[in-house]
């Protein structure tokens, strides 16, 4: 037998409940929309790099300056690399939202505010899921991207090595 207090009190734990997946929601919301804006400040450096490089190669594959190329076509390539993980983090699937249009009223709408609230709790803790998968997998392509940015400097030292070695081999 519940009570007036048994259900006062399981009113204002779903409703507790409520508020902070509405609160989680928000800041996943939040921590995408930095994701979004780091990738569009990686992405403004790696075009203006890919640019340079992408025409210094050129210019070293007309001047027959093959280990030179390569070299600068391994950092284009990396830096391509990195702005299309960029873009996969820029363009992917929308973040859902909480979806209160009158077309869901009938779902929404219970016996009770208790059972009202439940219903409303789970489609926060479905979006949530939803959106904790979208989340991890754009977090997975900004961490590419700045993995692959890192290791462009890191190539251009290899190469920059290797060219210095076959030169002296070569002389």
């Amino acid at each position: 037998m519940m009570t007036d207090n048994n259900s006062d009190y399981e009113l204002w734990f779903i409703d507790f409940f409520v508020q902070r997946t509405k609160e989680t929601l928000d800041g996943y919301e939040k921590d995408i929309e930095t994701l979004k804006a780091r990738a569009t400040s990686l992405l403004s450096w790696v075009i203006t790099l890919s640019v340079a490089s992408i025409t210094a190669c050129a210019a070293s594959i007309l001047k027959h300056n093959i280990i030179f190329s390569i070299s600068l076509g391994v950092i284009s390539t990396l830096l391509i690399l990195t702005a299309i993980c960029c873009v996969v983090v820029l363009f992917s699937k929308k973040w859902r939202k909480l979806d209160y249009r009158k077309k869901y009223f009938d779902d929404f709408y219970q016996d009770s505010q208790i059972e009202t609230l439940k219903v409303q709790l789970d489609a926060h803790f479905c979006t949530i899921e939803e959106n904790i998968i979208y989340y991890q997998r754009t977090q997975r392509f900004m961490k590419l991207a700045w993995v692959l940015f890192c290791l462009t400097p890191l190539s251009l030292v290899i190469m920059v090595f290797n060219f210095s070695f076959c030169v002296v081999l070569c002389v």
